[in-house]
């Protein structure tokens, strides 16, 4: 159980409580037993005196009187002992006294009585100072001695006793306060030097967190105590500043990508708008006798350059749109072969400027997908488009369908150096980009493959990449590794058509 630091102070506060109570305790039992032994002293001289006037025999009225109020006085002295060890808060004394000091009292008490007794029989002549019988003068004195003797035995086993406890009061009283003290001396240092050392901690976090550190681990986060909360409060505050750290190097990143989005869009737009001007100049100046095939050829790089820029714009509003959530899909039933060969088509003349065999395997039965054509058709030009621009000169791509449990898959295979693992999410990212060089030997705005993987998800499907260095080739690529990309559709977008066979399960380009 752990107790709360207002538990620690409260109890450093009732142990001082219990320790003046105990001083107090202990002034006040001291006092008592000073009372005994003064009692028990003034008994002393009064038996004394007593026992001398008896002794003489004095037959003056004015001793006899003496010898009553010495009597009186002893039976008064005998009642306040008596009373002083028999009272509730006299239990102390009653438990410290030695055996028998509360019953010498009392028959101290009695005794006097007896004494009393005796002296009121005794009248002596108030005019001659004589008694009345004088032969009886003081006749009763012999009665006396036994209990005078009595007197002084108990008298004298109260001083004893008297004597006894107080020795004992004083040893108990001052072991008692020395414990108590010690007890509460060292109760308060230790709770004294646990609240400071936990201070000392949360202090010592302060002062890290102050100076930046927010990633230092609070101490007492485990504590159920005040300490815990002001730890579990302070750790709040930690995860606060290390979310808005983060959330400002977000904004740093993003600054960043977007500043790098507008350089390489800067370019992307600059290439083919330059080939436009740059062609349309040529057939501005051209002559009349230019030949109509070279004029042709100019407005073929000059359509080329217009579609380069239409599917670049095509692709930041798509993205646009679906980060917006206004891209609604057109779905309907195709046959994903179709679609691969329309963009096969498209991208031919890439592929044949670098010698590129295009290799495509699909499944023999015909399984149709339940998409939207445009975004199907995008999603493969934009992954064979990377493919053609990352492919070694008279290399191979290829392209593969399947389809399982999991849905159906379509691979495209290149023979390029392939990205490292740690960047193969990263180029999913809108704006991003490798920063090596392999980023830039082909031209690219990095809108491309998130286009890709939103045009996914919009279809509850997945779209990752692999690569494979030489050494680490899996079947289907030939030593000099590649990546591949992958994108996959659920099952519930699959219908099949058993009576239906591919119109071509493998074809090469």
């Amino acid at each position: 159980m752990i107790l709360s630091v207002r538990a620690r102070l409260l109890s450093v506060g009732l142990a001082i409580i219990v320790f003046t109570l105990l001083a107090m305790t202990a002034t006040h039992l001291q006092k008592d037993g000073g009372i005994l032994h003064r009692l028990s002293f003034q008994q002393i001289r009064d038996i004394k005196q007593l026992d001398h006037l008896v002794e003489t025999r004095p037959e003056n009225a004015i001793l006899h009187d003496k010898a009553k109020d010495l009597a009186q006085n002893i039976q008064t002295w005998g009642a306040s002992c008596t009373l002083t060890m028999t009272r509730p808060v006299g239990l102390p004394l009653r438990l410290l006294a030695p055996n028998g000091l509360v019953q010498a009292c009392q028959q101290s008490v009695q005794t006097a009585e007896a004494i009393l007794q005796i002296l009121d029989h005794q009248e002596p002549d108030g005019a001659t100072g004589l008694p009345s019988d004088a032969g009886k003068s003081y006749s009763d004195a012999d009665r006396l001695a036994p209990l005078i003797t009595d007197f002084n035995r108990q008298i004298n086993q109260i001083d004893s006793s008297v004597n006894i406890l107080n020795s004992r009061l004083v040893i108990a009283l001052t072991s008692l306060l020395w414990m108590s003290g010690l007890v509460t001396t060292l109760y308060s240092a230790w709770t004294a030097l646990f609240i400071a050392n936990r201070v000392g901690r949360l202090h010592a976090s302060v002062q890290e967190l102050a100076r930046g550190e927010i990633d230092t681990r609070i101490s007492s986060l485990d504590r159920s105590d005040e300490f815990g909360d002001f730890a579990r409060t302070l750790d709040r505050f930690r995860q606060s500043a290390q979310q808005l750290k983060a959330a400002e190097m977000e904004a740093l990143s993003a600054s960043r990508s977007k500043s790098q989005f507008l350089a390489m869009m800067s370019h992307e737009l600059r290439t083919p708008l330059n080939a436009i001007i740059g062609f349309a100049d040529l057939i501005r100046v051209a002559k009349n006798n230019t030949e109509i095939e070279t004029l042709r050829s100019y407005a073929g790089f000059i359509h080329e350059s217009g579609l380069s820029l239409q599917e670049l714009i095509d692709n930041l509003l798509d993205i646009s749109k679906i980060e917006a959530g206004r891209y609604h899909l057109r779905e309907e039933r195709l046959y994903p072969g179709d679609v691969i060969r329309d963009v096969i088509s498209l991208h031919q003349m890439k592929a044949d400027a670098k010698s590129l065999a295009i290799i495509v395997k699909l499944p023999l039965e015909a399984v149709f997908l339940c998409a939207e054509r445009r975004a199907l058709r995008v999603i493969l030009s934009n992954l064979l488009d990377n493919a053609i621009k990352f492919s070694p000169e008279k290399g191979s791509i290829t392209i593969s369908a399947r389809y399982n449990e999991t849905g159906y898959r379509i691979d495209i295979r290149d023979q390029g150096e392939g990205i490292p693992q740690q960047a193969q999410d990263l180029v999913f990212e809108p704006f991003k980009q490798l920063d090596d060089d392999l980023a830039r030997k082909a031209a690219g705005t990095g809108t491309g493959l998130p286009l890709v993987r939103r045009l996914m998800h919009l279809h509850d499907g997945e779209a990752w990449l692999s690569s494979e260095t030489g050494s680490e080739t899996s079947p289907g690529l030939n030593q000099r590794g590649g990546t591949i990309a992958t994108v996959l559709f659920p099952p519930q977008r699959l219908e099949f058509d058993p009576k239906t066979t591919s119109p071509s399960a493998v074809m090469s380009s």
